[in-house]
């Protein structure tokens, strides 16, 4: 299960689930049945549980590239940045945070 109070700890894992994991290490949580997939392209599918986060897997070494926390994640970046923040409540924090528009890619 995904852990949606686990902090994000940048590059390394959130929800209690490491990046470079492989597809085995969470075949229990991906094939639940509330838990939906999509292939992005011919190298990449990303998994979406229950708008808690997207795992985003590479199919050809099958491990985790990408973690995405959604809206019902409660887990903290930084213990005080977190999901719905508006940026000026962001900055307010942490004012050496940098907006990088390319961020916002939508997969």
């Amino acid at each position: 299960m995904i852990d949606i109070n686990a902090p994000i700890i940048p590059w390394k894992e959130a929800g209690g689930i490491k990046l470079y994991s492989t597809i085995r290490d969470v075949k229990e949580i991906v094939e639940d049945k509330d838990v939906s997939g999509v292939l992005l392209n011919k190298f990449w599918v990303r998994y979406e549980i229950k708008d808690e986060v997207f795992l985003f897997f590479h199919l050809l070494n099958g491990k985790l590239f990408k973690i995405t926390t959604l809206k019902n994640y409660k887990g903290q970046l930084f213990d005080n940045v977190q999901y719905g923040m508006s940026a000026q409540e962001l900055l307010a924090a942490h004012p050496d945070f940098i907006y990088d528009d390319i961020e916002e890619a939508n997969w």
